[in-house]
């Protein structure tokens, strides 16, 4: 029921976005690389994978407004797992003064693990299955400025933000141990975070654009997010895009290395 309730949203976003003044959409479909390290320390369990990631991203810009993006992503076989992921954030901008603009934000993320494994290793040794169906759901708003300052050639743009985020995880699992037998667990978290993070973005003759980000979140822990995008277009209307991501969580390191060919409507 929640996440009927986040994709509504994120529908009647798009289409009211779509519905007012004039904007640049991205639509670019992704093939690459995820390396993935899962961890859950009650049971001793670390996973370390690669896997093959495939994911669709889409912006849509008015640059005196608005801007949204979608990025919707599935690895399979990987640390025993099928993930299928969604990242949405959504800013409003208000204008200010020349090269100057605030924001206010808000996104959502969501993870969708399907773990089913046998023999699986543990520090203890090894489990004969472990298994685990977990959501993890991430909601933040944020406010921030912008500053833009260049020329007609070289255009250069900087954010920084601050933030609010609750975090859940919820789950259901079995370990089946050698011996003792079949242990069902269950996973049941909601956190709360502060969030910090800066954006960075390039423009050299609407040829070449590139985008640098990082943020962190924290309370009593703390986890970094890092990632990166370059596009080099051969035309107005389709260019060659590339993606890294290096991403901290309590229960995983996650990155990617992902390449598309980025379609502007």
């Amino acid at each position: 029921m929640k996440n009927i309730f986040i994709y509504v949203f994120i529908l009647l976003t798009i289409a009211a976005s779509i519905c007012s003044g004039e904007r640049i959409t991205i639509l670019t479909p992704y093939y690459g690389i995820e390396e993935n390290t899962y961890f859950y320390g009650k049971y001793g369990v670390r996973l370390e994978d690669s896997a093959a990631m495939k994911g669709i991203y889409l912006q849509s810009i008015d640059t005196e407004k608005y801007q949204y993006n979608l990025f919707l992503f599935h690895t399979g076989n990987i640390n025993y797992s099928n993930l299928d992921g969604l990242n949405f954030v959504y800013d409003h901008y208000f204008v200010s003064s020349p090269g100057k603009k605030n924001v206010l934000g808000a996104g959502v993320n969501l993870l969708r693990l399907d773990l089913d494994g046998r023999n699986v290793p543990v520090e203890m040794g090894t489990l004969d299955a472990f298994s685990l169906d977990m959501d993890t759901y991430s909601f933040f708003v944020r406010a921030g400025r912008y500053y833009t300052a260049g020329n007609d050639k070289l255009k250069l743009t900087l954010m920084p933000w601050i933030g609010a985020q609750v975090y859940r995880i919820r789950g259901q699992g079995l370990a089946d141990y050698p011996g003792p037998g079949k242990a069902p667990f269950s996973v049941d978290s909601e956190e709360y975070y502060c969030i910090a993070g800066i954006k960075l973005m390039a423009e050299y003759c609407h040829f070449i654009q590139g985008e640098l980000k990082y943020n962190i979140t924290f309370n009593d822990d703390s986890y970094n997010k890092l990632t990166a995008m370059v596009n080099f277009f051969l035309s107005k209307n389709i260019g060659l895009s590339y993606r890294f991501s290096y991403q901290e969580t309590s229960v995983c390191e996650d990155i990617y290395h992902i390449f598309g060919i980025a379609l502007v409507f």
